[in-house]
């Protein structure tokens, strides 16, 4: 690094969104950037524990309580509505005020680049308006249409009929969040920009598009833009455990196996699913491990004697010593578990989780049963039994080790910004330089 560069981070507390991109911070933060992160109040104390500055939004994204609920997507009626009300409360409601909060963050303090959290594309207009490099990081799966990748949860298409699945139900769900792009005509204008064919032409106009996942697990276009790059995960912990050790609690020689049920860490409704999964391991001869997370951690269950209910734990520990687990599909626990080679069972509860799921199931590294007792049971004595499934794991956490070993996202992140003397020569927009 020739010297430190200022960059603004822009997010807000989405649960599983929060590790990935605050990781991303710290790793530039340690790299002695200059970071500042501007998002809600309820994560002063996250930002400020990797390293960074934290800066505040006085509008919308404005909840002191993580608890606090603001999508409520739980409660729609279908996984249309679900979407529907996630572009209402996050990327297209608020994007006036985020795009005027970004500007005043901007002019408190210079910035050398824009980082921005995938579902607050207001940000990329505004470092498009500025001309600022800006990247963006999309902590999941990549969730934007694609040649040759499916739709939502779908798995990729097979001969002519399933292309034309492909082709139509894009179409459609292009449609549909095009009915909220007028939002962001209103923002493109008030910034003095052209408006968009569509809605997802924004992270067109950002310099790059990181996915913070594998290839190998993700169903790849053929081909992706020109500024889509797949960084690898992020498997930094959730900032709210609170044990950096974890101590078994079983005697070292239990032979068992050892069985982790973990989902989401915002509230999804997910108690009973989650009671489902408990009773399934209770019906097994394993150890089970139940970490509730803070949106569950007060609720009551029926827990079996062979299973240990806490708050949480740290999963990169635990999955050392893990035969299974089973998970609601968030990203962030799944490449933590796959990292480790540990299959998985997949109980998705909604958002992009149903995808994850989706490749759970083609990469062969797990299965999805119903979610009832008997079926979940089943579903962790086929993973534990049937070897295919673990070496499949085995095969995905050493593509992850390499993308860990490449670390693309520290690398494009320093490369969106050229040095001062290539700024100086470029003249107006600086041109991020080429990965070093």
């Amino acid at each position: 690094m020739n010297h430190p560069k200022r960059y603004l981070f822009v997010t807000w507390e989405g649960g599983g969104n929060v590790p990935p991109v605050l990781g991303a911070a710290r790793r530039l933060v340690e790299r002695g950037h200059h970071v500042r992160v501007l998002t809600e109040p309820c994560l002063q104390s996250a930002v400020e524990g990797v390293g960074a500055r934290f800066v505040a939004f006085t509008e919308h994204f404005v909840r002191t309580d993580r608890q606090q609920e603001l999508l409520a997507d739980w409660k729609a009626a279908s996984p249309l509505a679900a979407m529907a009300a996630a572009l209402q409360a996050v990327v297209c409601g608020p994007a006036a005020a985020t795009a005027a909060a970004v500007g005043r963050a901007i002019d408190d303090e210079p910035v050398d680049a824009l980082v921005v959290d995938w579902m607050m594309p207001a940000a990329i207009a505004v470092g498009e308006s500025r001309r600022i490099p800006t990247a963006v990081l999309m902590h999941c799966i990549n969730m934007l249409p694609g040649p040759g990748r499916p739709p939502g949860p779908l798995s990729p298409a097979r001969g002519p009929l399933g292309r034309l699945r492909d082709r139509v139900l894009s179409s459609l769900f292009a449609k549909f969040v095009g009915r909220y792009g007028s939002a962001y005509d209103e923002v493109r204008q008030q910034l003095g920009l052209a408006p968009l064919a569509m809605l997802f032409d924004q992270f067109q106009r950002a310099d790059r598009l990181l996915v913070q996942t594998s290839a190998e697990f993700d169903f790849v276009a053929s081909p992706e833009p020109d500024n889509v790059v797949y960084v690898g995960p992020v498997l930094d912990e959730p900032d709210w455990v609170a044990e950096k050790s974890w101590q078994r609690p079983w005697p070292a020689d239990d032979p068992r196996p050892l069985v982790m049920v973990s989902l989401s860490s915002t509230f999804q409704n997910q108690r009973d699913v989650l009671q489902a999964a408990m009773t399934a391991l209770g019906k097994l001869e394993v150890r089970g491990l139940a970490t509730l997370g803070p949106a569950m951690a007060a609720a009551s269950f029926d827990v079996p004697d062979n299973v240990v209910a806490v708050a949480s734990a740290p999963h990169g520990l635990v999955f050392e010593h893990c035969d299974a687990f089973i998970t609601h599909c968030g990203h962030g626990s799944t490449m933590r578990a796959l990292s480790r080679g540990v299959p998985l069972v997949a109980l998705p509860m909604g958002r992009d989780q149903d995808a994850t799921a989706t490749r759970i199931v083609h990469r062969g590294v797990g299965l999805r049963p119903r979610r009832t007792p008997d079926a979940i049971a089943d579903a962790v004595r086929r993973v534990l039994a049937e070897p295919q499934f673990r070496a499949a794991a085995d095969r995905m956490a050493e593509h992850i080790r390499r993308d860990l070993e490449a670390d693309r996202l520290r690398l494009e992140l320093e490369a969106l910004v050229p040095d001062a003397t290539v700024r100086a020569a470029a003249g107006g927009r600086a041109e991020p330089a080429a990965p070093r």
